[in-house]
């Protein structure tokens, strides 16, 4: 046996033979708002997957839960990847085996409290992959995605492995669509850090954002809840308290009997107000429908905060971007410093990890610098990139508090 040990040992420093191949099944999470990064970098041949799949058939970028398939460039190792988005904070309590409570005193279905959908991960989708509300349940995962640090997360230990920062995730405030404008809709175009720290602890009229005495809707945010990397990337940049309660309403929304603590969303038309206090929505969807409802004869007026991708969506239907501290969101403007709303976007393992998770993690940091440098993510500074590469940054964070400066 040794001597066969050996000569097979000699034939693959050869090239003769080939080691053979291994296969991987990898679960991630974390992040919604760059997921469609994720999505782009794992569907791009040959940058991190040979000849990539993606299940079910006909998934798109924006779906919370997807499989990719392939080889691991450079290794020939089969993987499966498994990804369900739920969220920053969601995902880091997932991945370090806890919950993240919320106490929902305004669901008339229960006093709570509830653990947040997502933490943990309440299913995986499950083999053969081919159904997208066919799921496995009690599955951990592996990786995940976070648009903050662990470091100034709900959930700060035990420490997971990290893998490092992979991009800066970019983010927006906007105003709810109205048909028929008014004086308020029409004034309020810009928001500031200490209208914002108000407007998240309770309602304000409108006339304290516009400085108009007549404008006199009622002004109330919609966002997301504690699982969110995207509300504690706006709680921080707001100087508000990542675990201060806000008082945030939705439109249109409902907590359904089945499906105790998830905020759901009803239909786009109308608005109708509902205050949910502390909790919002799972995923920047949700913000951007609530958005895209009609605000018109309601003599309310939402404003929210989302990733660039949701608040496209949102924009399309009828929304307006907001100016923050008079400066528009842009490539430029995050990149110098004038802009201070974005995160840094990290990447965790689970505190144990095998051979065959770190290749890929490692894998995926390179390729997500490499996909977005191709693409031109951040190289216009006009532009409002879903995200921006870190070499592109000319202004950083202490960490992930504080407003930039020049770096």
């Amino acid at each position: 046996m040794k001597t066969k040990s050996l000569i097979a040992a000699a034939l693959l420093a050869a090239g003769v033979i080939s080691a053979q191949a291994a296969s991987y099944t990898v679960y991630l999470t974390g992040s919604t708002a760059f997921r469609g990064i994720i999505y782009s970098t794992l569907t791009s041949p040959g940058t991190v997957l040979n000849s990539p799949s993606v299940l079910p058939s006909g998934t798109g970028s924006g779906a919370g839960s997807v499989v990719f398939e392939g080889t691991l460039v450079g290794s020939g190792d089969s993987y499966t990847i498994v990804a369900s988005w739920t969220g920053s904070e969601a995902g880091i309590a997932s991945t370090v085996g806890t919950t993240i409570s919320q106490s929902l005193p305004l669901d008339p279905n229960g006093a709570g409290p509830y653990n947040l959908p997502g933490a943990p991960v309440t299913g995986f989708l499950a083999p053969p992959y081919t159904s997208a509300t066919t799921f496995s349940s009690g599955i951990a995962p592996d990786l995940t995605m976070a648009d903050t640090s662990q470091a100034v997360s709900l959930t700060k230990s035990p420490a997971l492995t990290p893998f490092g920062i992979v991009g800066i995730v970019t983010f927006e405030w906007l105003k709810g669509k109205n048909s028929a404008p008014d004086s308020s809709w029409t004034d309020l175009n810009n928001v500031t850090h200490p209208q914002i720290l108000f407007a998240l602890a309770g309602t304000q009229p409108a006339s304290f954002f516009t400085g108009k005495a007549a404008d006199s809707d009622v002004v109330a945010v919609v966002g997301r809840n504690k699982g969110s990397g995207t509300r504690v990337n706006c709680l921080l940049d707001d100087a508000y308290g990542v675990n201060t309660a806000v008082d945030q309403y939705a439109a249109n929304s409902s907590y359904p009997g089945a499906t105790p603590g998830a905020l759901t969303f009803g239909a786009i038309g109308m608005a109708v107000f509902t205050e949910v206090g502390n909790d919002g929505f799972d995923s920047g969807s949700g913000v951007a429908n609530s958005l895209q409802c009609d605000l018109n004869g309601t003599g309310g007026l939402l404003i929210g905060y989302a990733g660039l991708s949701d608040a496209s969506t949102a924009i399309a239907g009828g929304a307006k971007a907001l100016t923050l501290n008079g400066v528009a969101e842009s490539n430029g403007a995050i990149e110098y410093g004038e802009y201070s709303y974005w995160g840094h976007e990290n990447m965790y393992g689970s505190v144990t990890l095998n051979p065959g998770v770190n290749a890929f993690a490692n894998a995926l940091k390179t390729g997500i610098a490499t996909y977005m440098t191709a693409n031109g993510y951040g190289s216009v500074a006009a532009n409002q990139d879903i995200a921006i590469p870190t070499a592109a940054m000319h202004a950083t964070k202490t960490g992930d508090t504080g407003y930039p400066f020049p770096d």
